[in-house]
């Protein structure tokens, strides 16, 4: 091939069906197998008073030694739990309700961290911070408890959403990171499910997968 048609070869952006099969592209991993994938956007949605936030918590634990969750399986991951909704002492209720019976020791509970009431917001100007975390510690899931807390202007806007997940969405393309983000319902007579994720519909637009909880 001539070196101008090396040159096209680059540019052109289409790929037909028969260069794709032939493609050496991994196969999806998985935080929690064919539930949460790696490098994705996972939220998990649910009514206020849904333990959602016991659910997250109980993942980041399960994550620690590759404990099964509720029958699924896991992989040993180092996590961070942004809590912008739960004071230290229920985090420490919580996290010693489930830890015991699971058989986590100390050392392993020091693969979860925590930032409780930082009053963080997701912008651009974050991202380095959340690099030299990630660097720094070695983590590979991050938990945000909730997306209301967390952004940095309304959930109803499309243009404020898209803004907040292409600032995760850099980080995820640089070091794979998972997100798990904790999200509520809208208050509704007749449950519908995602449907009654509150704010913009561009939000599950934006995700890889989502989990609902229904404690009823």
């Amino acid at each position: 091939m001539t070196e101008e048609g090396k040159q096209t070869e680059k540019k052109r952006a289409i790929i037909f069906g028969d260069e794709l099969v032939e493609m050496n592209i991994p196969e999806q991993e998985w935080v929690i197998e064919k539930l949460i994938p790696k490098g994705g956007l996972t939220f998990i949605i649910a009514p206020e008073k849904s333990a959602k936030s016991f659910v997250a918590l109980k993942l980041c634990c399960c994550l620690t030694k590759g404990i099964d969750f509720f029958g699924l399986k896991t992989v040993t991951l180092n996590s961070l739990y942004i809590d912008e909704e739960n004071w230290k002492n229920e985090l420490k209720r919580r996290l010693n309700k489930l830890s015991i019976p699971l058989g986590i020791n100390k050392e392993e509970l020091h693969k979860i961290g925590f930032l409780v009431f930082n009053g963080i917001k997701i912008k651009e100007d974050l991202i380095p911070k959340i690099e030299a975390v990630i660097n720094e510690l070695g983590i590979q899931v991050i938990v945000i408890d909730s997306l209301v807390r967390v952004m940095d202007g309304d959930e109803n806007k499309v243009e404020d959403i898209k803004k907040l997940f292409d600032c995760l969405k850099i980080i995820i393309s640089k070091y794979g990171t998972t997100f798990i983000i904790l999200h509520h319902t809208r208050k509704s007579k007749q449950w519908k499910g995602a449907e009654d994720a509150r704010g913009s519909s561009d939000l599950l637009a934006q995700c890889t997968s989502a989990l609902v909880i229904n404690r009823s």
